[in-house]
């Protein structure tokens, strides 16, 4: 099996904003965490996330602050999946995972895969 992006983004979009993705989980449930695989075979000029912020809550609209943020330990030499656990568990329905810099100073951002962590 070949590893390859799945997706790539602008890093910071047309409304000004970093990119982010935000997950619907059907219910609220206790969040502790988030993995990410970084992108194995990204297209020129995208790259690896440096620095994230999380928002999680039961509303859609997640009007609070970021709740947790971080950096990820040298992605660019490490392309393993990335396991982040938060300082202490967060209860919601949506989690939202925005991407504020990356690796090299890429204008683009690429990961294959993301998940979350709720044990």
């Amino acid at each position: 099996m070949r590893n390859r992006t799945d997706w790539v983004a602008p890093l910071i979009g047309p409304d000004g904003k970093p990119c982010s993705v935000t997950i619907d989980l059907g219910r609220s449930v206790a969040l502790r965490g988030f993995v990410l695989k970084p992108g194995w075979h990204a297209p020129q000029g995208a790259g690896d996330p440096a620095a994230w912020r999380v928002r999680i809550g039961d509303d859609p609209g997640l009007a609070d602050a970021p709740q947790e943020q971080g950096e990820f330990s040298n992605i660019a030499a490490n392309q393993a999946p990335q396991r982040l656990a938060f300082a202490r568990p967060h209860r919601g329905r949506y989690i939202e995972i925005a991407f504020t810099r990356t690796a090299k100073g890429e204008t683009r951002l690429a990961i294959a895969e993301l998940g979350v962590l709720t044990q």
